[in-house]
Order: C-alpha cells, then structure tokens, then sequence
C-alpha cells in the first residue's frame, strides 16, 4: 500500500541498528518508523536515541525491560513513541496508521522497519518466531 516494510528481527544490539538507522533515514529522508523493544541487553539505549534524533518520524515498542529504557530516553528527545505494545499484532498496526500518516502529508517514500535492539524472549520463542509474527502481521494489512 506504497509502505516500504523491513524486517531487520536480527538487529538486537546497538550497532545494528544504528546500521539500519541510517541506511533507512538517509533513503527515505526521515520518513521512517522504528518498531523495538524486548529484553534489554545492556545496550547504552541513551546513545542510541541520541543517534537516532532527527532521523526518524516515530518509534513503536512492543513491551519489555528495553523497551521502558527506549521510552525513558526518548521522551528526552523530540522523538514521537508510542509504548508498550503487547502483542506485534497490535504495534504493526500502529505503525501502518502512522506510516499512512506520513505519507499523506509528504511527498516522499516511507519506511517501517522492524530492528529491536533487544532480545526476543519476553513475547516470541526467539527473533526468527518475532520476524515470522513481524510478517504475519503486515501481510494482514493487505
């Protein structure tokens, strides 16, 4: 529906996804959602989002121990989050309202991109069984 959607489930720590952030913020000029969380894995989530401010639209997390030290720094910044999401369900579907959002009112492409930066095992069986649900998910948008 004109979304570009990532599934980056293997992106658990820092340098992963400050990888994804930007290369997906460089090509869609900003005009990207993030959806994390999960177990923190003492991940230093202050430099993250410090990194990640003014190169994404929005976070989405999906509840856990990261995602409250996401949260708790992003709210720092001038990073629109929404939190806690339980189910990956329910935090696809926000995404895709905000991501339809977006790309109503802007010229550009759109981007959601799954990259955690936490494990997996508060809510999935483990990252593969998070992207599968990651898919499932989008593909139910269609």
């Amino acid at each position: 529906k004109g979304i570009d959607v990532y599934n980056d489930t293997t992106a658990t720590m820092d340098v992963a996804v400050k990888t994804a952030v930007k290369r997906f913020s460089d090509e869609y000029k900003g005009n990207v959602i993030f959806i994390m969380g999960g177990v923190d894995k003492g991940i230093d989530y202050k430099t993250l989002i410090d990194y990640m401010e003014g190169k994404i639209k929005a976070l989405v997390l999906v509840e856990g121990t990261a995602s409250e030290k996401i949260s708790a720094e992003a709210v720092k910044k001038d990073i629109e989050t929404y939190a806690f999401f339980n189910s990956m369900q329910s935090a696809v579907q926000k995404t895709y309202e905000l991501a339809q959002n977006i790309k109503q009112n802007t010229e550009g492409k759109v981007a959601v991109v799954l990259s955690p930066g936490g494990s997996s095992f508060n809510m999935f069986l483990n990252e593969w069984d998070r992207g599968r649900q990651f898919e499932e998910s989008v593909n139910k948008l269609s």
